[in-house]
This record gives C-alpha cells, sequence and structure tokens, in this order.
C-alpha cells in the first residue's frame, strides 16, 4: 500500500474512532481476529518503512492523528511512540516544506503528547522540531487563518519547551486582533485564557478582550463566562464595568449556571474585590442546596471566596463546607488545603473538630513547604 494510503487510514481511523469513543476499551470481538486498538500499531510500522515517501504534510497529517488519539485516552505503544520520534526528526529537516496550516495543526499534534513524554525520550527532538518551526512561523504571519492563529496560540501554550518569543506571541495576538469581531464564544474563551496563561499584557489586547466578552456574553454558554471572568481575575484585570455586567448577566440566567460556575465567579469577584451582595447571597443560596457534588478544589475556592469578599456568609453553606473539608482534608491536594486554611483563619472560624482535622493533615507536610 502506497504511503498516502496509510497515511489516509490512520486519519480515516481517527476520525472513526472520534465519532465512537466507546470502542476505544474493546478488544477483539470474534475468534482470530485483532483488537480495533492494534490498528495504530500496525499502521504506525507500516508507515515507518516508507517515511522518505510521505509527503510533508501527509507525515503531520498522520502525526496529528496519532497524538489525537492519545489525547481521546488512548495509550501510545510503541510503534506509535517511535514513529511519532521519527516523524519528528524529519519534519525539523523538511521544516521549509510546511505551509501556514501545517505548522499550526503539527504545533498542535506535538502540545498533544503528554507532558511526561515532552520531559522524557522525545524531549529534544520535540524542542528541535517546535524551534524550527518558530523560525518558519514568522514568515507565514499573511496567511494565517483566525483558525490557525487560535490552533497555534494554544499549542504554544500547552509546550513544554522551547519558550517562543516574546514576537511570535505578538505576532499571533495581532492576527487574532484583526478577526475579533467574528471570535464565537468557546473561541473568546479559548483565546483568553490561552494568552492569559502566556501572560501576554501588551497595551489594548485585553482591553479588546473585555469589551467584545461584553458585547458577546448573551451569547456565551454559563462555563464560558465562567471562565473567562476567571482567567481576567487571575490577569489582574479589574475593569469595574466588565463585573457589574457580568454579575447582572448572572443573575438573570442562574438557572443555567451549574455549581463549578458559580464558584469559578464568586472566587473571580472575591479576587478583584468586587462587592456584590445580592450575587453573593442568591449563589450561597444555591450551593448550599447540595454540597455532595462539589469537588475538593470547589470547596477550598469557596471558602476563600466568603473570606476575600466581605459580603456575609450562608450559616448553612459554611456548615457543609466546612464539614466536607474536615472529611475530605486528608486526600485534599496541598494547594486545597493551604487555601482552606487560610480561609478558615480569615473566617474567624473557630470549630475546634474541624481545625484539628485540618491540622493533622497538614502537620506532616510542613517540613516539604
Amino acid at each position: 500500500m502506497p504511503a498516502s494510503a496509510l497515511g489516509k487510514c490512520i486519519r480515516a481511523y481517527t476520525l472513526y474512532i472520534s465519532a465512537n469513543s466507546s470502542l476505544l476499551g474493546v478488544g477483539a470481538t470474534e475468534p482470530n481476529t485483532m483488537p480495533i486498538t492494534s490498528v495504530p500499531a500496525i499502521l504506525a510500522e507500516a508507515l515507518m518503512t516508507r517515511l522518505p515517501d510521505l509527503s510533508a504534510r501527509n507525515m503531520v497529517r498522520s502525526l496529528h492523528s496519532l497524538t489525537s488519539l492519545q489525547k481521546r485516552g488512548f495509550a501510545m505503544d510503541q510503534a506509535c511512540l517511535q514513529f511519532c520520534i521519527a516523524a519528528a526528526q524529519e519534519l525539523e529537516q523538511r521544516s521549509t516544506e510546511l505551509g501556514a496550516h501545517d505548522i499550526g495543526f503539527l504545533l498542535h499534534a506535538l502540545s498533544n503528547l503528554p507532558v511526561s513524554l515532552q520531559i522524557s525520550q522525545v524531549e529534544g527532538t520535540v524542542a528541535g522540531l517546535v524551534h524550527a518551526l518558530y523560525g518558519q512561523l514568522q514568515h507565514h504571519i499573511p496567511s494565517l487563518t483566525l483558525n490557525d492563529s487560535v490552533r497555534m496560540s494554544r499549542a504554544i501554550e500547552r509546550l513544554r519547551s522551547p519558550k517562543p518569543s516574546e514576537l511570535i506571541v505578538e505576532l499571533l495576538a495581532a492576527e487574532i486582533l484583526r478577526e475579533v469581531p467574528s471570535l464565537e464564544p468557546q473561541t473568546l474563551c479559548d483565546v483568553v485564557v490561552t494568552f492569559g496563561r502566556l501572560r501576554f499584557q501588551r497595551l489594548g489586547f485585553v482591553e479588546n478582550m473585555s469589551n467584545i466578552f461584553l458585547t458577546k456574553m448573551d451569547q456565551c454558554p454559563p462555563r464560558n463566562i465562567a471562565v473567562i471572568l476567571h482567567s481576567f481575575a487571575c490577569q489582574r484585570w479589574y475593569e469595574k464595568h466588565v463585573y457589574s455586567s457580568s454579575v447582572s448577566h448572572i443573575l438573570r440566567n442562574l438557572v443555567g449556571f451549574r455549581s463549578s460556575d458559580l464558584i469559578l465567579s464568586c472566587w473571580s469577584f472575591a479576587k478583584t474585590q468586587h462587592k456584590s451582595g445580592a450575587f453573593f447571597q442568591k449563589a450561597q443560596e444555591v450551593l448550599s442546596t447540595d454540597v455532595s457534588r462539589l469537588t475538593s478544589t470547589d470547596i477550598s475556592m469557596m471558602l476563600w471566596s466568603l473570606s476575600r469578599a466581605d459580603c456575609g456568609f450562608n450559616d448553612v453553606l459554611l456548615s457543609s463546607l466546612s464539614h466536607r473539608a474536615a472529611m475530605e482534608c486528608r486526600t485534599m491536594p496541598l494547594k486545597a488545603l493551604l487555601v482552606t486554611c487560610t480561609a478558615f483563619a480569615r473566617l474567624g472560624f473557630a470549630q475546634q473538630s474541624i481545625l484539628v482535622e485540618l491540622y493533622r493533615s497538614l502537620y506532616p507536610l510542613l517540613p516539604d513547604l
């Protein structure tokens, strides 16, 4: 079978699995047949023998398909890993053959590799290829589409190394700003979070993002609103009108917000010191009806929000959160445990039985802090 046909087989398989993700755990269903999960390894082994025959574009598509499967929960075996390494080495030498679209998909593919692989046997290979792609990217900026720019930005943020130059991030941000009115809610959310994590704070960028957020808020799902507000707060973007408009919108549409969305919003308002007693009162009423669904991170974030917001607290909710914290403190992530302890101290919480449990959980960890 020609190399290009093998590449198409991998892409077709990926599309099939994406549409039928439950098949990832299925073994062979008939005697003398192979499990469906064996297909990528067989195709990867066949492609390894024909690597020089693959065009750079087909190599990118094949690599993207394999890493997409891994992102969906597919265990990458040795054959697939060896193909990824060999393809990355080959593409580093042939990076000049790639167009803007190819570079975007290749960066996205490399960012799909788990961090454990990025920092182990493939670290040098990935870093060398990414460095070559950054060099080529600057020549393709004029031909980027909005989707290309967003895909590249997200991939760059997720890649462990090498870090992009400020120029590349600025160029991608400028391309996105040119198309900012056409951003869909999910894309807007992705852009705000990505550039927040990249710590991009050039004058005008966050302002534009917040303005487009306000114009599109009615179209945004509750989760997008909560995540965008959280990202703005993490970036220390304290524009009062953004948060006051968000409070009004959330109170009007409270039914659509899940507990985790409300807690993210509470944390954002507390972080930016945007006081809204009506919002905090209503959010606490909703959250107090079912604390059992909250994660330990949710609990620590909400306790911290109550301690920071200074908008009063619901006794029923505080009691439920504190008992959940006492029950789960031994298994809490360290950050959540520290945040919980800080929140109780700010709240002047003095229920001894709960504080003793927190102390017992924290004490063994003190030498590592």
